[in-house]
């Protein structure tokens, strides 16, 4: 990630997952020894390449003294995933007789993470941090800024213009 950006690393080790999810829906259709091949692949070459980001990337975002909690609490979760995963599949198997419908929901997931990567990300510089707050981090303490500015810098970062949402109202 460090080369092409901790979105993109993030992004094409996904799409190494989401590729191996459509391929099993259409091996379940299409039966062809070539394709587990092309799986097995993608999966090895891509997917797992989310090992070497799935560290760095957090580290990038949540730099500084809280890091530690914080990837312990995503390593809790994709521990939680691993582990509930497969019962949630079975359970779908059960209900439905096949593995599609199980599929179908991984590439979504495979999706939101994507998204999320990049909602994540933003353009922002990892470890950033603007001012300081109290030692409960109720409230800020060093370089307020005032809610209006927040509101258009995330909007910014989400490739909007702020000014064409603004509705002038009390001089504002």
């Amino acid at each position: 990630s460090d080369r092409v950006g901790r979105e993109w690393g993030w992004t094409v080790s996904l799409l190494g997952f989401l590729m191996t999810y459509v391929l099993l829906i259409l091996i379940s259709i299409w039966l062809k020894e070539w394709l587990m091949y092309l799986m097995a692949c993608l999966q090895g070459l891509l997917g797992y390449g989310m090992a070497s980001v799935f560290a760095s990337v957090p580290a990038e975002l949540f730099a500084g003294r809280r890091y530690g909690t914080i990837f312990g609490i995503l390593g809790a979760f994709a521990g939680m995933g691993a582990a509930f995963g497969p019962w949630i599949t079975g359970w779908l198997y059960d209900q439905t007789g096949n593995y599609n419908v199980s599929f179908c929901v991984a590439v979504v997931m495979c999706l939101v993470s994507i998204f999320t990567m990049w909602l994540a990300g933003g353009g922002t510089k990892g470890g950033l941090a603007h001012g300081a707050t109290d030692e409960f981090g109720y409230r800020a303490v060093e370089d307020k800024v005032h809610v209006h500015d927040l509101h258009a810098t995330i909007l910014h970062l989400l490739g909007l213009n702020h000014k064409h949402l603004t509705y002038r109202h009390q001089g504002r």
